[in-house]
């Protein structure tokens, strides 16, 4: 029994006649017969009585009239809805706090003058708490900075960016063009909240060198920590891009890290059951373009 046979039978009941129901629905009157001898047979009662060449409905005709009119308006609902879906599609993306400050911009609004009716919807928020959204299917695909693979995850790598030591402007190590490691081992940190990418590698950083960490603040504003820096609270190793200009200007200090290789990949990052549609394809190769690594 199909969507097709419920039109048939509907068009029959209105008519009471095979042959006026046929041309309306410019088939022929066998076919039209044969759909409803097969719904008939499905259900193993008769719709219709014909009596002198003439249609009556059963009291079970009168009943499956009442069904068939709500399941094809549900499907027409359905039909219409989904085809509003398709010209109007939603994609959900996440990114890390450096990614959607510095690239995110660029990338929705290039991809919007290409595709107006799409609606991209951004969560911008940390790595684990990003990575648990696309497990839950409420992301399409995240941005992630460092990204550390999970399973069932699919990645690509389509960006670079280089994190930087922060110290104080009038820090005497500012002087210096690189300074080694062991050097910050007695000052104070602001850090990234635990479970940001920025935060896994600081701590990383610090246990590959043997060296206790403990910072004085935590917080998820990046933002907020460079004040902090400024105004002598500690130090910190942030995403360069997000600190080009307090660098530049002079209201935070910076020097390298002898021997610490501070430049990471940034991926992009869908669960393998996620069905990636052409749009979000392109969406994604947009990304990989702005990203430099196309």
């Amino acid at each position: 029994m199909t969507i097709r046979h419920l039109k048939l039978f509907l068009e029959v009941y209105k008519t009471m006649n095979i042959t006026k129901a046929a041309e309306n629905v410019n088939m022929t009157q066998p076919t039209v017969t044969r759909a409803i001898q097969e719904l008939e047979e499905h259900y193993g009662m008769k719709f219709f009585d014909r009596i002198n060449r003439r249609l009556s409905a059963t009291e079970a005709g009168n009943k499956f009239y009442s069904y068939a009119g709500k399941t094809i308006e549900a499907f027409e609902h359905m039909e219409s809805s989904m085809s509003e879906w398709h010209q109007k599609e939603v994609i959900r993306i996440g990114a890390t706090i450096s990614i959607g400050s510095v690239l995110i911009p660029q990338i929705v609004n290039t991809f919007k003058k290409r595709h107006p009716d799409v609606l991209i919807k951004i969560s911008v928020d940390n790595c684990e708490h990003l990575q648990q959204l696309l497990y839950d299917n409420q992301l399409d695909f995240a941005l992630l900075e460092g990204f550390v693979p999970g399973e069932h995850i699919y990645y690509e790598a389509f960006t670079e960016d280089e994190l930087v030591l922060l110290l104080q402007p009038n820090d005497e190590r500012c002087k210096k063009k690189v300074i080694s490691f062991e050097e910050l081992a007695d000052d104070a940190f602001l850090l990234r909240e635990k479970g940001s990418v920025g935060r896994n590698y600081v701590d990383v950083l610090f246990s590959s060198h043997g060296l206790p960490l403990d910072p004085v603040m935590e917080s998820v504003s990046v933002h907020t920590i460079v004040n902090a820096v400024h105004s002598g609270l500690g130090i910190s190793i942030v995403p360069k891009n997000l600190v080009k200009h307090s660098i530049t200007s002079g209201f935070v200090g910076s020097c390298e890290i002898e021997d610490v290789n501070m430049v990471r990949k940034n991926y992009i990052v869908w669960h393998e059951g996620k069905y990636i549609t052409d749009t979000m394809h392109e969406l994604m190769e947009l990304c990989k373009k702005v990203g430099g690594l196309r």
